[in-house]
């Protein structure tokens, strides 16, 4: 046992490395959603920053949970709040493996192999949910928790699952309770007796409810308004292909299956071949994969049924099997890999050879370090590629450099840019910017109008032919400058852009190349700054 818990803590080393380490070693690789949850954070270190920006205002009393935001304002006036959000994943990954070694432990049903076998795929398939340290980022280990609380018994540790749902990804909640309450009832109807810890749990889960109605249950503030009902939605091209978010689809199966946010997550074929799997499963190890396994897979896909049935009020459907899959997949590898090293299984002799050949102590410890030695060469140099690569700012050179100079100017600075580049300004700068790509999520319908409008006005001018309409943004909405990346004019997917602002900007861009782009060529007097391929422009005479 002693050599599978150290061969778990070295494959999770390298694992956290691999998907960690290059983003917080340089601070101009990123995730992309830090332009959502952690731009704002840097206020609890500088309060002045960001004065009267919308977005923080969404941001901060809409998106992001409770607890986040106490864990950043508590840590985040001493570490930057970059640096905080990049270095959770390697906390978050102690207890995210923790339960999943113990989970499959029960699953396997003590038998080591298929400890290792159910820790090892969850390590594999679903810790890159962990990655820059963001709400979602707390779902896995919370599951964790929660699921490992109902398997081991232990019900006040499920209610604090429920709180920690409610304080860092509500979405949990739903998930947890269904899968819980499904579990407790059938073992409350065979046991005839309410189980032990019920009041703890009990008190806790009410704790959880009132955290939710209390930041949730709130009119929102003023210019964020209600989400989109279903039926607008599907007018709004920002939810098809070639918009913000890429939700709906004509083809049923694309719509179900995949990757969207209104899929379950896996394939059609894949979705197929796992059901085949599980089917050999059951025949072949009938008892193998225990109850609450089941419950998990069952509640799971109820709870992204009702996602879709009550459209956006519970988020996006996925959130509901993301995690939860991958956790049935590690209790289901766990337990049939426990089955087939077990010491009773009929055929297990050559693999029960095997593990008494891994089990002497010199054998197992040179295989064992044999595979980290080969895994930590692996990651060392797929780490040493990232770390080399192209800045998360791009296309264009010298988006760090404008970023510093930024810094310089009054912190009530309000920015234009092309969207693109907007959405990395106020995490690398720290100065508000009129609209970016990353901000403009049409979840509700007052504020996405707001960005909209902006997000046009920007595109106009950053391919204008006239000064008028780039000044136009100091005279309508206070902006001061505007940053220039000459790569927006010869980059495609720049100049298309999203829907549904493409056919416009695509005529814009057309008219300006017979005419010319006053951006590109700007008078000595209106340069504030260049680097590389940017240049900061003043706006106004």
């Amino acid at each position: 046992m002693k050599l599978a818990v150290w061969l778990i803590a070295a494959f999770t080393l390298l694992q956290a490395c691999k998907l960690f380490l290059p983003t917080l070693a340089r601070q101009d690789v990123y995730e992309d959603d830090a332009a959502q949850h952690i731009w704002w954070m840097y206020q609890f270190q500088d309060p002045a920053l960001f004065p009267d920006d919308p977005s923080v205002a969404y941001f901060r009393r809409l998106i992001d949970p409770p607890g986040y935001k106490m864990l950043f304002g508590a840590l985040g006036r001493f570490i930057d709040a970059q640096v905080l959000s990049e270095a959770l994943p390697f906390v978050l990954c102690v207890p995210m493996v923790v339960l999943a070694f113990w989970l499959s432990r029960d699953a396997a049903k003590g038998v080591v192999a298929g400890a290792i076998a159910g820790s090892a795929y969850l390590i594999y398939v679903a810790m890159h949910g962990l990655r820059g340290g963001f709400p979602r980022s707390f779902a896995l280990p919370i599951l964790l928790l929660g699921v490992w609380a109902i398997t081991s018994r232990r019900l006040a540790w499920l209610g604090s699952a429920f709180v920690a749902s409610a304080l860092f990804f509500p979405p949990m909640a739903i998930t947890l309770g269904l899968f819980s309450l499904t579990v407790l009832g059938i073992r409350i109807s065979r046991e005839k007796k309410m189980p032990s810890g019920w009041a703890a749990c009990g008190l806790l889960t009410m704790l959880a409810a009132s955290i939710v109605l209390t930041v949730y249950g709130r009119t929102p503030p003023a210019g964020i308004g209600r989400p989109p009902t279903r039926q607008e939605a599907e007018a709004m091209p920002e939810y098809h292909a070639g918009g913000r978010i890429k939700f709906f689809d004509s083809d049923w199966r694309n719509y179900y299956f995949g990757s969207k946010p209104s899929a379950v997550g896996l394939g059609l074929g894949m979705s197929a071949a796992v059901v085949l799997l599980l089917a050999v499963t059951v025949a072949v190890y009938p008892r193998a994969i225990s109850l609450e396994a089941w419950v998990l897979l069952a509640t799971s896909l109820s709870a992204f049924v009702l996602a879709h049935a009550l459209l956006f009020r519970l988020y996006f459907p996925n959130r509901y099997t993301m995690y939860a899959l991958p956790v049935f997949g590690m209790m289901w590898v766990a337990s049939v890999a426990g089955q087939m090293f077990s010491r009773d299984a009929a055929g297990a002799g050559p693999l029960q050879g095997l593990v008494r050949l891994i089990g002497r102590p010199r054998v197992g410890v040179s295989l064992a370090a044999a595979a980290v030695l080969l895994g930590a060469v692996a990651v060392g140099v797929d780490v040493k590629k990232r770390l080399a690569g192209p800045p998360s700012w791009s296309p264009g050179k010298g988006g760090e450099q404008v970023a510093a100079f930024l810094r310089t100017l009054p912190r009530q600075t309000l920015v234009a840019a092309h969207p693109d580049d907007a959405g990395h300004i106020p995490l690398r700068a720290r100065r508000s910017v009129l609209a970016s790509t990353e901000m403009s999520v049409p979840l509700h319908v007052e504020f996405y109008r707001q960005c909209a409008e902006r997000t046009e006005a920007e595109l106009e001018a950053c391919y204008a032919s006239d000064w008028k309409e780039v000044d136009a943004l100091r005279d309508r909405y206070g902006a001061a400058v505007f940053v220039v990346n000459r790569m927006r004019y010869s980059d495609m997917p720049s100049i298309r852009y999203l829907e549904p602002f493409r056919k416009k900007n695509e005529d814009r861009v057309a008219l300006g190349r017979e005419k010319g782009f006053v951006l590109l060529h700007p008078p000595a007097e209106r340069v504030l700054f260049e680097a590389g391929d940017m240049v900061v422009i003043r706006l106004g005479k």
